[in-house]
């Protein structure tokens, strides 16, 4: 029994010492993030900008879709996406050029990265056919319109069955609306909320995430609750006017974060989330 004991007191001793290894290498890696981030939010008061220009500048931009117009044109609406759900255009010199696909995302040269390529055209050259192909084996999700001609010298015919024996690939999707596609994908939304006057944009960082949140409403406005596709981090509300940092309610649930505060019409806010998180915590700190 003795032996049992002693056993039993050296596993939770040393099972706490494990857990509080982690928990401190989690604080002080939060530490030093927080205390350069608001360190740089703090100094770029007087800065041209000032700090909604500091931290919209930090990390790299995260949007869900690259949408790209085609070669015949760039006048082409883009249209409607989804709410939560953000978007960037690409040029055929990008998508030539500087797009990639990593881990089944598509990232470019310049730091964006996006879930899937949404085609506008029905006309693409062989070169712009060859780097769709190559997005498409690679992982990338492919959807809008399907390719019905070519802007190439090529055989017609020998095209669509190019096109035919691609689209038909698990990773092209044709024939759907914009919305369809996304849901399909299983891609949930960025920020979600019940208030369709807020706007956001989203930078990744290493070490955390930031979002721009905007109410474009100059009437509304109260207690909101947001839930953005983030876990495991811990969320803060920056005032870009006046410094202030406090700490929401939050909630983190499977790969979502829900966060409660209150938005004044006209308002704009930060909310940053940083490498450590009290996984069920709900009330403010």
């Amino acid at each position: 029994m003795k032996r049992f004991v002693f056993v039993l007191a050296l596993v939770i001793s040393v099972w706490g010492c494990t857990a509080n290894r982690y928990s401190y290498v989690d604080v002080a890696s939060s530490h030093l993030f927080m205390q350069e981030l608001k360190a740089g939010f703090l100094a770029a008061e007087n800065l041209p900008g000032g700090p909604r220009a500091y931290l919209l500048s930090q990390g790299t931009p995260v949007y869900d879709i690259f949408v790209y117009g085609g070669e015949r044109t760039d006048t082409i609406p883009v249209p409607r996406m989804p709410y939560g759900f953000n978007y960037t255009k690409i040029s055929t010199c990008e998508l030539l050029h500087h797009l990639h696909t990593i881990d089944d995302r598509l990232y470019t040269d310049d730091g964006r990265n996006g879930l899937f390529l949404y085609l506008q055209d029905t006309a693409v050259s062989d070169s712009v056919f060859s780097a769709l192909c190559n997005l498409a084996y690679g992982g990338a999700i492919v959807g809008g319109e399907r390719p019905r001609t070519t802007l190439s010298p090529v055989d017609t015919a020998a095209f669509l069955r190019q096109v035919d024996k691609v689209w038909q690939s698990g990773n092209v999707v044709a024939g759907m609306a914009l919305e369809t596609v996304i849901y399909a994908s299983g891609r949930i939304q960025d920020m979600k909320t019940r208030r369709d006057s807020l706007a956001f944009v989203h930078r990744h960082l290493p070490d955390g995430e930031i979002y721009h949140v905007r109410n474009l409403s100059a009437v509304s406005g109260g207690r909101t609750v947001l839930k953005f596709r983030v876990t495991g981090r811990r969320p803060m509300i920056w005032n870009p006017d006046n410094g202030e940092m406090t700490y929401p309610q939050y909630k983190i649930k499977a790969l979502k974060t829900k966060v409660v505060t209150y938005i004044a019409p006209d308002d704009d806010f930060f909310v940053v989330f940083v490498p450590f998180a009290d996984r069920y915590r709900m009330s403010a700190q």
